[in-house]
Parts: C-alpha cells; sequence; structure tokens
C-alpha cells in the first residue's frame, strides 16, 4: 500500500503534488523527526535571519497552515513545554522499515530524491539537514540495490545496476556486478564509461575491475573505431542526467534517428560530441561528426557525409555512400541542421534511414525534422540548483582571469539563476571576471549587460546571445511570434488553460513552440519559456500589444483568484496549494488591476485578493504597490480612489487602525453614492471603528453600508454587513436589536444560499449570544462546529472550541464547556 504521503521525488499528498514551499519542508522535517520538536529548533531552522518576534509570529503562521491541511493525523501540541509533533506514514518511514529488517526487496522500492527540487535559501540550516538526509538515503537505498543485485537473476540484476549507475556512476562495486551479470556488450560499454569517469578525476579501477573487464573481453584487444570526433580543449561539465538519457536512447534496438532539440546556446553540439565519444568502442564501425553549418541547401547533404567518413565526392555520391554505408554499423553526428531541416521528409536522410540498417543517426537541431520515427531529446538549461553551471562559471572565468580565487558563490549562483541555466550565456557571463566581481557582474546584468563577445577563438554564431535567439524567433511566423510576447506575461509560467486565454494561441501552437524548444513544458504540464528568451521577447514587443496580454492575464487571474478563494471553505487544501502555486501570477494580477477601474467588480475583488494576501503573508507588498499608486497622478481619478479604499482594508487587517480609518475618511467623501465601492469603504470602515472603540461611528457607517448593499442586493455583503451592525448594536447597549439583526443575518445567508460562509457567520452570531447571556447558544455553537466537521476543519473546531470556552467562562456560563469537551474527544 502506497503511504498518502510521499516524499521521494516531487513531493506528494494523496497523489496532489504539494508545492516546493515552506509548509511542505516544515511537514516533512516533522514526519521524518517522528519526535517532539521544539518551537526553538523549528526557529532556527526556518527563520534564522528574522527577529525572534517576526520569527515566533512566522512560524506560528506556517504551524496554522500546517494544522489546516486535510491530513491523516494531525499535529499535537504540547502547550508546558511549547512541543509540537506530527506523526504520519510516509513513503520515507517506510524505507527506514525495510532497512531495519534488511529487506533489499521492498527497500528497492522506494527511489528517489528527497523533497526533489525543494530549495530554501533563507534556510541554510534547513538545507544543511536535507542535504544530509538526502545523501544517507541515496547511500542506504545504493547499499540495499546491490544487495538485491547479487541476489537477484541477471536479467533483473541488470535493471538495478542501471538505476544504481544513474545515481552514482563511479560505483565500482555496481560495475564489477554488471562486468559479471550484464551482456558483454553492455557491460563493456558500462566499463569504458566508468574508465572516462575515473580518468576525469586522475583515478584508476581496482585491480578486481580490471581482472573482470578481462574477462569479458575476446582474445583480442577492442580495435579503435574509425572517427573524426574532434577532442575538446575545455572539460565537460555535468549533464550526467542527460548523457544517460541520450546513451540509452542510442542504444536502443528501435531507435534510428535522434534529435537534439534546444535553443541556441544550450550546448547541444557539446552534448552530443560528448555522447558520441562514449560510442567509440562500443562496436561501430565508425562514429563520425558532419558539421552542416555552413551546408546552404539539402542537396548539399551526401558531399558532406562523404567528406567526414572521408570518402572521394564523386558525381554519383548518393549512390556511392549508400553502398559503402549499408552493410556497416555506423554513428552519424549532423550538426546543426535547423537551417535544412524543411526539406528533410523527402531528401536523402530519408534514404539512408530506408537502406541502411545498422545506421544511427544522432542530429542537433533547433527544431525537429518531422521524419516518422524521429525521437526528439529537447535540451534545456542547467537546473537552478546544479552545482556544474557555477562550475562551468568558474571554469571559464579562470581561463580568462588565471589568478581569480573562488569566491562569493551566492552572486554566482544568481548569476547563472537569472541566466535560466543556458551554458553559452554563462560562459559570455563568465567573460566579464576579467575586469568585473561576481556582483558587479550580477549588478551589470541587472542593468541590461549584452552577453557578447568579440574573441575570434569563439565561433560567429556564438558570440551574441541575443544573435543566436533572433535567429529562432525570426523563423517563427507572426501568429507564432505573437503567441510567444502573450506568453512573456507570466510569472512562473502557466498552465494550458491559462496560456490559451491569455495568448489567444490554440493547443496546436502550444505545441509546436515546444517541439522546436522556445516553449517549455515541465512535469506538472505548466508552459513557460527561458527567462533569456522573454527578456529578448519582450524588446520585440509592441507595447500596445503588450499592454493588452497584461491585461487580458489580469483578468483571468483575478477571476480565478475569486473562483478559489469562493470555494476554500469547502475544500481548503488543493485550494491553497493552487494558489501558492499561481502566487506570482496572481500577485502580478493584482499589480495590474490597481491600474485599471473595477466599477461594479471591486468588492468581488478585494475580498478575494484579502484573502489569497492572508495566506501568502504578504500584506506588505500590497501596502507598497497603494503606496506607489497613490504617487501616481496619471492614474485615473476613479482608479485612485478605488486604491485608497484598497490600503485602507490592508490596514485595517494589518493592525494599523488609526491609519485605516484616516484613509477612509479621506476618500468616502469623493466616492458615488450607491456604487458599489462606496457600500464597500464603508462596511470596512464600519469594521475599522468596532475595532477603534467608536460604536457611534460604526453603527452609522453599518447602517450606510446596509442601506446601500439592500439597494444592490449584493447578498454576501449584506449578510457580511447585518453581522457588523448587529455588533455595533450589541455595544451601543442596544440588545434587542442585536439579537434580531444577527438573526436576520442567518436568514439572509440561507435565503441567499451563501454556503461556503456559514462556518464564520454561525460562530459570529454564536459569539454575539453568548456575550447577551442568550439561552440557546449552544445551538450555534453546535452549527459552527457541524459545518466545520463537514468539511474536515479540525484546525477551525480546535481555535472556535478554545474561544468559545474562554467566552463561556467570562459570562459565566460554565455548564457548556463540558459539552465542548466532549464533542472534541468525539471529532479529534
Amino acid at each position: 500500500m502506497v503511504a498518502e504521503l510521499q516524499l521521494l521525488g516531487f513531493p506528494r499528498l494523496s497523489d496532489a503534488v504539494l508545492p516546493l514551499s515552506k509548509l511542505t519542508a516544515l511537514m516533512a522535517f516533522l514526519v521524518l523527526r517522528d519526535d517532539w520538536v521544539s518551537r526553538d529548533e523549528l526557529l532556527g531552522l526556518f527563520y534564522p535571519d528574522s527577529s525572534e518576534a517576526d520569527a515566533r509570529n512566522s512560524l506560528r503562521q506556517l504551524l496554522n497552515r500546517l494544522n489546516a491541511l486535510v491530513l491523516p493525523s494531525k499535529l499535537e501540541v504540547e502547550a508546558k513545554s511549547s512541543r509540537v509533533r506530527l506523526q504520519l506514514p510516509c513513503d520515507v518511514l517506510e524505507f527506514r522499515a525495510a532497512l531495519a529488517a534488511k529487506d533489499a526487496i521492498r527497500a528497492i522500492g522506494f527511489s528517489g530524491v528527497l523533497l526533489e527540487g525543494l530549495h530554501l535559501a533563507d534556510a541554510p540550516d534547513f538545507m544543511s539537514w536535507l542535504e544530509l538526509e538526502r545523501a544517507f538515503l541515496s547511500g542506504a537505498w545504493q547499499k540495499m540495490a546491490l544487495v538485491y543485485a547479487r541476489q537477484a537473476d541477471p536479467s533483473s540484476a541488470v535493471v538495478i545496476l542501471q538505476q544504481i549507475l544513474k545515481l552514482d556512476s563511479l560505483c565500482e562495486e555496481a560495475v564489477q556486478l554488471y562486468l559479471e551479470s550484464g551482456s558483454r556488450d553492455e557491460a563493456l560499454l558500462v566499463y569504458q564509461q566508468f574508465l572516462r569517469a575515473l580518468t576525469d578525476l586522475d583515478l584508476q579501477p581496482s585491480q578486481k575491475t580490471l581482472v573482470l573487464f578481462e574477462k569479458r573481453q575476446d582474445d583480442s584487444l577492442l580495435i579503435s573505431t574509425l572517427h573524426n570526433l574532434p577532442f575538446s580543449s575545455t572539460p565537460f561539465v555535468g549533464r550526467e542526467v542527460q548523457l544517460r538519457a541520450l546513451h540509452e536512447i542510442i542504444g536502443h534496438p528501435m531507435s534510428r534517428l535522434i534529435t537534439v532539440v534546444g535553443l541556441g546556446g544550450m550546448g547541444k553540439t557539446r552534448l552530443a560530441l560528448q555522447v558520441a565519444h562514449g560510442w567509440l568502442e562500443a562496436g561501430f564501425d565508425g562514429v563520425y561528426l558532419v558539421p552542416l553549418v555552413d551546408v546552404q541547401h539539402i542537396s548539399g547533404l551526401p558531399n558532406a557525409i562523404a567528406t567526414a567518413v572521408n570518402m572521394p565526392v564523386y558525381s554519383e555520391v548518393k549512390s556511392e555512400l549508400l553502398s559503402l554505408l549499408q552493410p556497416k554499423r555506423v554513428l552519424l553526428l549532423l550538426d546543426n541542421f535547423e537551417h535544412l531541416s524543411l526539406e528533410v521528409p523527402h531528401g536523402f536522410l530519408h534514404d539512408l534511414l530506408e537502406k541502411c540498417a545498422n545506421l544511427k543517426i544522432l542530429v542537433t537541431s533547433r527544431v525537429p525534422l518531422g521524419v516518422y520515427g524521429e525521437w526528439v531529446f529537447h535540451l534545456q538549461g542547467f537546473e537552478a540548483e546544479d552545482s556544474a553551471a557555477m562550475q562551468l562559471f568558474w571554469q571559464t572565468a579562470q581561463r580568462h582571469n588565471p589568478n581569480l580565487e573562488l569566491n562569493d558563490t551566492n552572486s554566482v549562483r544568481n548569476i547563472v539563476q537569472r541566466l535560466g541555466g543556458m551554458p553559452l550565456a554563462i560562459e559570455l557571463a563568465a567573460y566579464w571576471m576579467r575586469l568585473l566581481s561576481p556582483a558587479e557582474v550580477l549588478r551589470e546584468l541587472e542593468l541590461g549587460l549584452k552577453l557578447e563577445t568579440n574573441s575570434t577563438a569563439v565561433p560567429e554564431r556564438q558570440r551574441a546571445v541575443d544573435l543566436m535567439l533572433n535567429q529562432s524567433y525570426q523563423r517563427l511566423t507572426k501568429t507564432q511570434q505573437s503567441l510567444l510576447q502573450g506568453m512573456c506575461v507570466f510569472r512562473g509560467g502557466a498552465t494550458l488553460e491559462a496560456a490559451r486565454v491569455v495568448t489567444g494561441g490554440t493547443i496546436l501552437d502550444l505545441q509546436y513552440l515546444v517541439e522546436i524548444g522556445l516553449l517549455q513544458k515541465n512535469n506538472s504540464g505548466r508552459f513557460d519559456l527561458h527567462e533569456l528568451l522573454r527578456q529578448f521577447v519582450l524588446t520585440q514587443a509592441q507595447p500596445l500589444e503588450l499592454q493588452d496580454y497584461i491585461k487580458r492575464h489580469g483578468v483571468f487571474f483575478t477571476e480565478q483568484t475569486i473562483r478559489l478563494v469562493n470555494g476554500i471553505e469547502q475544500n481548503p487544501v488543493p485550494i491553497i496549494a493552487a494558489l501558492s502555486l499561481e502566487y506570482a501570477n496572481v500577485e502580478v494580477s493584482l499589480e495590474v488591476f490597481t491600474h485599471y477601474d473595477l466599477q461594479h467588480h471591486f468588492a468581488r475583488v478585494a475580498d478575494a485578493y484579502m484573502v489569497f494576501l492572508r495566506i501568502r503573508g504578504l500584506f506588505w507588498v500590497a501596502l507598497d504597490l497603494m503606496r506607489l499608486n497613490l504617487q501616481n497622478p496619471d492614474l485615473p481619478l476613479a482608479v485612485q480612489q478605488q486604491n485608497q479604499v484598497f490600503m485602507a482594508c490592508v490596514l485595517q487587517r494589518t493592525y494599523q487602525l488609526e491609519a485605516s480609518a484616516l484613509h477612509f475618511e479621506q476618500v468616502l467623501p469623493n466616492l458615488k453614492p450607491t456604487h458599489p465601492t462606496w457600500a464597500y469603504a464603508w462596511l470596512a470602515y464600519a469594521e475599522t471603528l468596532l475595532r477603534l472603540g467608536r460604536v457611534g461611528d460604526a453603527l452609522g457607517a453599518s447602517q450606510t453600508a446596509l442601506t446601500a448593499f439592500l439597494q444592490l442586493d449584493i447578498g454576501f455583503n449584506v449578510v457580511r454587513t447585518k453581522i457588523v451592525f448587529a455588533y455595533a448594536l450589541y455595544y451601543s447597549n442596544q440588545l434587542d436589536l442585536a439579537r434580531n439583526q444577527a438573526l436576520e443575518a442567518l436568514r439572509t445567508a440561507q435565503q441567499h444560499e451563501i454556503s461556503h460562509q456559514f462556518g464564520d457567520w454561525y460562530w459570529e452570531v454564536g459569539k454575539l449570544f453568548i456575550r447577551l447571556n442568550e439561552a440557546d447558544t449552544l445551538k450555534y455553537v453546535q452549527g459552527t462546529f457541524e459545518f466545520y466537521k463537514g468539511i474536515n476543519d479540525l484546525y477551525s473546531i480546535q481555535f472556535i472550541a478554545r474561544e468559545a470556552k474562554e467566552l463561556y467562562a467570562l459570562t459565566g456560563q460554565t455548564q457548556h464547556q463540558l459539552w465542548i469537551d466532549e464533542f472534541l474527544r468525539t471529532v479529534l
């Protein structure tokens, strides 16, 4: 049975992917600790650079969010010692149990990197813990996998040995077992790859490995394959996963034509050459590089291949070449094919594949060739946290400045991340280390430093990143260029629905851009484009068209935020995860809609963004944005007024009540009466006044808001205003009117079927009735509990139970506390 919580690989809960966030990190840490953990330890792990007050507040919010998740078990809190514990079944714990039982068969079923892709830059101690855990789990899995491989049949052993070598190409014991269990050709290929890896580190295989290798060879020594591959003057860096994947594809019996596709500058040629070198001693009769950058037409392909294989070029070069290659096992590397791709399906390449059964062709191109049976391998930049990207930067920088000291890794990490891991861009940025420090290079990049060089040591087509991007961009149709421009307004990528709505592109348009490497599609199905490509495309976009995409993006994510917020009470876990996933896009849409007159949509938009800001803890972002907008004289008056109302609401939520009231009092006289924004402002103003203790003013403000919302017939805000009005009546000692108004609020909610807020509103009425010493207060507390029990929100039940017991104690109604304790025992 698969555990509901899976932490190996991308974290998942009940098959739903969890966001790579601090919340997921906290959950994983507590579950894997499997014991009580002090809050002080969590503060040090997750908030080392915050003040104690800020850190404790942030941790409290994080624990509250964790407790709100729908989990098989809930967070336990030990009040006296301020410790917490979370015990959940998960795959890592099951793996540890298999290790303890020395059950190799069970243990090897658990593979993957712990919390794959998670990185918290502001929590270095947590990352140190995570790296140690990752190393331990990887090492333990490898140890059990080797145990299994020794006991399994040869075919099963080979499968598990391949997995081991994917994780650790220097695992000599796995190589030894492969030499004993694998087929001769595969075993010798594995040995050659292992030997190259050792040679790069100036190491030698053990005597045992050499003996096993000798046994697997024929009596005669292997004969080196004929080739024309150049040897690079610089070391090959990283790309271990891509190298293994391409080796596997080339070794597949069904693969004939493999095309490595990617943006210019991604390192396609370098990767393909490294792969080709790996097949020099794998039984091929020849491995040949065929450079095509100077071939102007597809008709020149036969001559280029003939030249590469050192065959004289005759008038009948096609037939002669087919006769030469037909009986042989040859690997051809056709480099830079993109400008010939339109003529491929009916060209000489098709004849080669059809008539030379033992021929394998590896191609590098910016676009797929479109030939039947083609295997397409998409190459992107280094991953954000791939240390190989930093290694490439330092390696290149030291060539230009041999006296350079390895320091300021933070700036280098930020440089390679800003460049999206593009190898060419990294090398061109490192070129500036002749004159600048890493921090200065980063600053110049932020100011728009052009990534180019005039060095004659670099091929002309690779001397400027913008030049290479422009070559790909100019091959697109106007429609495809417009679609890319639309994709530039997204942050953190886009779902298929969002991409289609905002850009107006079809699924076929998107698919084509993915196929040619200009768009990327990640494992979660989101579309995105490389950051350097995004910056380049923005320089090509027309301002008016770009503004249209920005507005459509804002409309889409505002409406999506409203939909998600409206359903958050019924299904909080996936909705909060969805809001977190779209965090950057929603934040951009917030900025967009503070520049437009929302008219009748203001209340819905404001309420939705308030929930989003609360969940993400980003009220300060909204405040900064509002302050900037209020200083912008170019914004229309109606928009400035909306911003001032929204700012007053945010100030209220951050307990800056005097400032909030002041903003309301400045803007309310200027708003048009009966307008929804005017009504919403009066309601929020009334809430601020109540918190300030200005009961008389709150009573008048809530009456004004209620009259307006009744005229506008906006049911949700009518209910909300009646509850505020009821509290204003209570605090002004009009108890009977307060009671009637509260009951009227509930009747209105039922009449309008506003079910998703019943829990909150029942409790607001319940609190009021407890203060009024009503006899049937328990009815409303019970209604609140039943609502939250129905949506499995145990956190809200616990929170309200504490508040209810405190209120009952203050009002002397202690008999109801026993019922609350009994109810808690039944649900917790």
